[in-house]
């Protein structure tokens, strides 16, 4: 009984710790933009080899990035 003692006041301090942090993220606006990540593995690699094209960033993409996520989009349009 007396681990209890132990791992109540402990299992307390974790969730508030857990909080904290999870208000801290969103204010700082890490959970602002949710459509990047998904389209970062579409765009071209940085450590691409030597003579490949080079790096582009989203900013530079031919088509719109929503288009990208698109699954009835044909392959040409993509």
């Amino acid at each position: 009984m007396s681990i209890l003692a132990v791992l109540i006041p402990l299992s307390i301090v974790l969730v508030v710790v857990a909080g904290i942090a999870l208000f801290w993220a969103v204010d700082d606006g890490q959970f602002d933009d949710m459509e990047t990540p998904r389209i970062l593995p579409l765009l071209d690699r940085d450590d691409a080899p030597p003579g490949d094209s080079p790096p582009r960033d989203a900013s530079s993409l031919d088509v719109r990035p929503r288009d990208l996520l698109r699954h009835d989009a044909p392959p040409s349009a993509r």
